[in-house]
């Protein structure tokens, strides 16, 4: 029998359904089910069983089963097997790889000036600008940015009023790249991938095919880029025209399914470029604590954060510490009435946590700030893209009285009457996930017990939100737990492609 404890519901539904759909009750198939839509809820593009394994049996007897659909439910490849949505996805994107690894853009362009330009900047140029597809990766400081700006300056050189595309999966990390790159002539042309494709948030909407018509397209934190998203992009992308993917493939991928820019890197396809040196030098002890959370070496990196220097501060996950933070950050807005000034001390600090529950939890954080909050400035964050408003999902601001205040490129700020935002809560305390693409002075990690699976992946996208200094409230017992685990997300995108 299934044991239901160890299970979601939402799982359990979903294969009861599939088993009735079927008229089936063979409780190996149920549980199999039960296991897949679970695997898949977590991210993963398909669940991989080896003969001995005990949920094999299932599995097996849920394809004889489907095979003579037409368009099944389930699919499977050697000992992998997938939902149907996620085959079809994983399909599309190794199709479209295909067709982009085989053709060539129409014109090819070498960088002439290499002047203040290290060997693999000057590879990653030239490769952007000889091929269709190519990936950028790098951590933070690594100059991928730089490198950016060099393949717009060097195509704007030798094509005559060329048209460029700057897009990213947030309209945080487009806000980032935009303040960021040069754009004197307004030649270049900024969108989140989601207006860029044409996507709706209307799952009933059909989605309309579009190509991408664009000498140039660079698209930022290509890491968050799920599997359905980069089928769609792959599909769109003119082979005659050049697009780079650029990340870090060390930090978080996507919270939906699969990690398609850590499968390409994997894969070597299409041609990447690593960006090894970094040229951060103020935080000398924090670009070591992050190459530490990278390789998962447990004894440096608590070695490190135990210096409590001005860099690297380790205390007790308790609340009286939070509270302390909170009082600090409180009592530094009051009296300030220019928005400027009021970004610029929201800027300094931010508090991330992995999870809403928890003593150290958002939700928990969240609460306190009301409570010991005597100012009228209250920090926010946008939950849900608003198209109408032209806010994205992850957008810091603030209200102050009935007005909400949001900054724009160029250190402008945009005001909006606080009834017409939709949906936001309090960013005393926000998520990992919703902090990428934003960089902060000190960031404050808490990890509680609660933290059990978190993995380094998370550890280390935490940490280069931070630009000068980093604390962390936490145990040495439960950095060694998260530093030992590694996930990653399964698919076949590199087997099947080979």
């Amino acid at each position: 029998m299934i044991n239901e404890e160890e299970l979601h519901f939402v799982d359990i539904s979903f294969a009861r359904a599939l088993c009735k759909k079927y008229a089936t009750d063979d409780q190996s198939i149920l549980l199999f089910l039960t296991q897949l839509f679970k695997h898949s809820r977590k991210g993963h593009l398909c669940l991989k069983l080896e003969k001995n394994n005990q949920i094999r049996e299932g599995a097996d007897k849920a394809i004889q089963l489907f095979s003579s659909e037409k368009n099944p439910p389930i699919y499977h490849y050697k000992d992998c097997f997938y939902l149907e949505r996620n085959w079809s996805s994983e399909k599309k994107i190794l199709n479209a790889l295909s067709r982009l690894m085989k053709s060539s853009p129409k014109k090819k362009y070498i960088l002439k000036d290499t002047a203040a330009l290290d060997s693999l900047q000057i590879q990653a140029i030239n490769t952007a600008l000889t091929h269709s597809l190519s990936l950028i990766t790098g951590g933070p400081g690594s100059g991928k940015t730089f490198v950016a700006t060099k393949i717009i300056e060097t195509l704007c050189r030798e094509k005559d009023k060329p048209t460029i595309i700057i897009t990213a999966p947030t309209g945080k990390a487009l806000y980032q790249l935009k303040s960021r790159l040069p754009n004197r002539d307004h030649s270049l042309h900024f969108h989140t991938l989601h207006s860029l494709l044409k996507l709706s948030e209307d799952p009933t909407k059909e989605k309309p095919h579009i190509k991408i018509f664009a000498d140039l397209l660079i698209v930022d934190e290509a890491s968050m880029i799920c599997a359905s998203m980069m089928e769609r992009l792959l599909s769109s992308i003119l082979p005659e025209n050049h697009t780079c993917l650029m990340g870090d493939s060390h930090q978080l991928p996507s919270i939906e399914n699969g990690a398609c820019f850590s499968d390409f890197i994997k894969l070597n396809l299409p041609p990447t470029i690593h960006l090894e040196k970094c040229y951060r030098t103020e935080s000398p002890s924090l670009l070591k604590l992050m190459t530490c959370a990278k390789q998962g070496d447990i004894e440096k990196f608590i070695s490190l954060i135990s210096l409590n220097n001005s860099e690297l501060l380790l205390l007790p996950p308790e609340e009286e510490y939070i509270v302390s933070i909170l009082k600090e950050k409180i009592e530094a807005l009051r009296g300030l009435s220019d928005p400027h000034e009021i970004f610029q001390t929201l800027e300094q600090q931010q508090i991330l946590a992995p999870k809403r529950p928890g003593t150290l939890g958002i939700d928990r954080i969240n609460h306190l700030y009301h409570l010991l909050n005597n100012t009228d400035i209250e920090p926010i964050i946008v939950t849900k893209t608003d198209h109408l408003l032209e806010l994205p999902n992850g957008e810091l601001g603030f209200i102050r009285e009935n007005l909400a205040y949001f900054k724009l490129p160029g250190n402008k700020i945009r005001t909006l009457d606080k009834s017409s935002l939709s949906e936001f809560e309090t960013s005393a305390a926000i998520s990992v996930h919703k902090a990428q693409g934003s960089e902060f002075n000190e960031v404050i990690i808490t990890l509680d017990t609660s933290s059990h699976d978190i993995d380094k992946t998370l550890l280390y996208t935490a940490i280069t939100r931070a630009k000068y200094k980093l604390s962390l409230l936490t145990s040495k017992e439960i950095l060694h737990q998260i530093l030992s685990t590694q996930t990653s997300k399964d698919s076949c995108i590199v087997s099947r492609y080979k």
